[in-house]
């Protein structure tokens, strides 16, 4: 059993129009802050939750449209829905179909054949009154008719009590207290655990027995009794109604439900001789035992069927929620680095009970990529709007190649849903060489919420259709690779037909008007066979107009290689600096042995025995025995470190190759610096 999704509408920043929330057996809930991650946990509570008071609905749970003053408002309503389905109707074994028949005639399903569902809806309606909250009428209804269709008086039945609370919902805020969920009132987990206790026949005569031997071990010595004649002579002085007359001292916690009030849990060893309560605990293990403590219930309930007769425990089935949801605010808060990976884990293993949901949210990458992509729903605040706005991540379909590249992408750089703007290269050089630059031009990366995450070159168009529907603007750079194989005309190629894959018509893409008003059009076979187009000084001049074309859709150049090749043509003698030795040995340029070490740098530059370079200029060839050297040779990010902090950011900026300043205006003006 397990909440589908849920519907709202007309909650706190849920605007008017139905905002649809898928959830899963685990769902992380990211986004920015004020973005509606803490109201979709808030409308599950005011379903689900444990206590009556935070069910409770108020005035400011109704959204209040922009533009509008709530004075001026006299009514509003709004609705929460639950969609429940029951993924154990499909066991072949028949196993977690104990829930089913408690909800069985409030099941609907939308067609012959189709799995059924329950709908829970909670509507209300607000309106002005004569108290400075005004009235509001709630109602918590089974609705009786498949999504979609008209909703009827007759369509909705009460939902009662007991049928409520087959369904509990905790939430855990960002500030957490769980020495509230250590206490014995109801509705806590404690409560919970010890009503599944089976309390042997005479424990409460024994109890109470053993108390009043305590009670008199205590009043017994000398210094109790003058204490408590001195209370009796004073109360006296106060009260001489025979009623209540007598004042004593002793221990009144003589009844199993008095004690059970009084149950603490206690840690030990400890720094001193005595035991820890929770409350000695720092915050993050008051979590992670919090946790620890919700996890050890749901696996409780979920086993008893199981447990023997000397286990001391005796559960009545119909008191057992059929599901628990743990809506879990910023589990990293509190916690080091390193015990986030063992709460993550907690997390998963909780929601993997059949009895049992989590729900999560978080603001940091630590989390993120200790979870699956799948399961994260992104919230974001539409303006001028202003509700919420949430949107699911989707991946390649999972029999493709790029569905396990894109996937591991994005966890290992899950700091980009988080950004204003995404840059995607092609592996660590842009990373280190473009996070300097927007340093340099005072718009440092996290200052500027900009992720710059390495592409390979590989599945771009995925990653452009999932940065699309999360609506997070993004730019890219990529190496036109001049003469190595697939480059050149082949990387132009590859462009273009990625973007006809996210939906730019190729019509529009193969009838081009460049920047200079020059015109071409071109076939579809033509463009299949782009590839193949000559290098000759006619196709490099269009070549570079393709290249400037490009840009109107976010996609830049390292021209005419790559950006290693670029900075190092126009920072040379401080690259050539940074060599930490002596450098590449290079003979005179009249010995022929300077020919044999030019062509070999050549070949292996361009990477192929064919190539000889014979679209770049006679100095841009001889830079090829350095690039050789300091990029070949060695890491390239080693060579950039020790190169860019040489070079002082006005040098910087003022000399940077022309694609990049490209790029960096594009970025600049996205993120409206200018």
């Amino acid at each position: 059993m397990q909440i589908t999704k849920l519907k709202v509408s007309n909650f706190r920043s849920l605007g008017e129009e139905e905002t649809i929330i898928p959830l899963k057996d685990m769902s992380i809930l990211i986004g920015n802050n004020s973005t509606g991650k803490t109201t979709a946990m808030q409308a599950l509570i005011k379903l689900f939750g444990v206590y009556a008071k935070d069910r409770e609905l108020v005035r400011a749970d109704f959204h209040v449209p922009p533009g509008v003053e709530p004075e001026d408002i006299t009514e509003a309503e709004l609705y929460i829905e639950a969609v429940i389905e029951f993924a154990e109707l499909q066991n072949t074994d028949g196993s977690g179909t104990g829930c089913i028949p408690q909800l069985f005639h409030q099941m609907v399903v939308n067609g012959q054949g189709q799995a059924p569902y329950v709908r829970i809806r909670l509507s209300a309606t607000w309106q002005r009154g004569n108290t400075p909250d005004g009235d509001i009428d709630s109602k918590l209804e089974f609705i009786t008719v498949a999504e979609g269709e008209t909703i009827t008086d007759d369509n909705r039945i009460p939902v009662k009590p007991h049928q409520r609370s087959l369904i509990q919902a905790f939430y855990v805020p960002a500030m957490r207290d769980p020495r509230a969920q250590l206490k014995h009132d109801s509705g806590t987990i404690l409560y919970r655990f010890f009503k599944a206790v089976k309390w042997t026949s005479d424990l409460a005569e024994t109890l109470k027995a053993k108390s009043e031997e305590v009670n008199g071990l205590f009043t017994s010595q000398p210094g109790v009794k003058t204490v408590e004649n001195l209370i009796k002579a004073q109360w006296k002085e106060f009260h001489d109604d025979i009623k209540y007359s007598e004042a004593r001292l002793g221990f009144s916690a003589t009844e199993l439900e008095k004690v059970l009030k009084r149950v603490e849990v206690y840690f030990q060893p400890t720094p001193e001789e005595k035991s820890y309560t929770i409350d000695q605990l720092g915050d993050g293990l008051r979590s992670l035992f919090y946790i620890a403590l919700v996890s050890a219930l749901l696996k409780l309930e979920a086993d008893y069927t199981s447990m023997t007769a000397e286990s001391g425990i005796e559960i009545d089935c119909n008191s057992i929620p059929v599901l628990t949801i743990m809506a879990l605010e910023e589990p990293e808060n509190h916690l080091a680095p390193h015990l986030l990976g063992r709460v993550i884990g907690l997390l998963k293993s909780v929601s993997s009970q059949p009895n049992a949901q989590v729900i999560i949210s978080s603001h940091t990458p630590a989390v993120l990529k200790r979870v699956e992509p799948e399961n994260i729903l992104y919230f974001r605040m539409l303006n001028p709007q202003m509700r919420t706005c949430v949107k699911t991540i989707t991946l390649p379909p999972a029999t493709s190649e790029a569905f396990k590249y894109i996937k591991e992408a994005v966890k290992a750089y899950p700091e980009l849903y988080f950004a204003k703007l995404v840059i995607l290269g092609e592996g660590d050089s842009e990373e280190l060489i473009l996070a300097k630059t927007l340093e340099a031009m005072n718009t440092p990366i996290d200052r500027s919420f900009i992720s710059i995450v390495p592409l390979g070159g590989r599945h771009v168009n995925h990653f452009w259709r999932l940065l699309s529907q999360l609506d997070i603007p993004y730019v890219t750079i990529l190496d036109l690779d001049r003469e190595r194989d697939g480059g050149g005309w082949g990387r132009i190629k590859y462009a273009i037909k990625q973007l006809n894959e996210v939906g730019v018509p190729i019509t529009e893409l193969t009838n081009i008007e460049f920047e200079d008003g020059s015109t071409i059009a071109f076939t579809n076979e033509q463009l299949e066979g782009m590839h193949l187009w000559p290098l000759d000084p006619e196709r490099l001049e269009l070549m570079d107009k393709f290249v400037k074309w490009l840009r109107k859709y976010g996609i830049f150049f390292s021209t005419p290689l790559d950006i290693d090749f670029m900075m190092l043509s126009s920072f040379p003698t401080i690259y050539q600096s940074a060599t930490e030795g002596t450098g590449p040995r290079i003979p005179n340029r009249t010995e022929p042995a300077f020919l044999e070490k030019l062509n070999t740098a050549i070949k292996a530059t361009l990477k192929n025995e064919k190539c000889t370079g014979y679209t770049y200029s006679e100095e841009e060839k001889e830079l090829f025995i350095w690039y050789n050297y300091l990029f070949l040779g060695r890491g390239k990010p080693v060579t950039h470190l020790l190169a860019l902090k040489e070079i002082e950011d006005g040098a910087l900026v003022g000399n940077l190759p022309e694609p990049i300043t490209a790029l960096m205006n594009t970025v600049v003006n996205r993120l409206g610096r200018r």
